[in-house]
């Protein structure tokens, strides 16, 4: 069982803000939601992927509660890289 509950947040580079929170236990889990995301019609981020930045913001330790924060906000990539030509 996963002990860790990584979050992350997108960032809108045109609004200049952060979506809300989203909590994964894996990367590869935001990773393939995104990709899926960027490749739907439906999803804004199908025709603005080039606008969008995943960020990854601390961790959450499952067991405890306690989050771990990083002293910065990690900008981890571009949304338009998940797109499928």
């Amino acid at each position: 069982m996963a002990t860790k509950s990584h979050i992350f947040a997108i960032y809108d580079k045109q609004t200049e803000v952060f979506l809300s929170p989203i909590l994964k236990t894996h990367p590869q889990q935001m990773y393939r939601d995104l990709q899926d995301s960027v490749n739907d019609p439906r999803s804004t981020f199908f025709n603005h992927s080039q606008h969008f930045e995943l960020h990854y913001l601390q961790s959450l330790d499952l067991e405890t509660g306690e989050f771990s924060f990083e002293e910065e906000i990690e900008q981890m990539l571009n949304l338009s890289h998940f797109k499928e030509e």
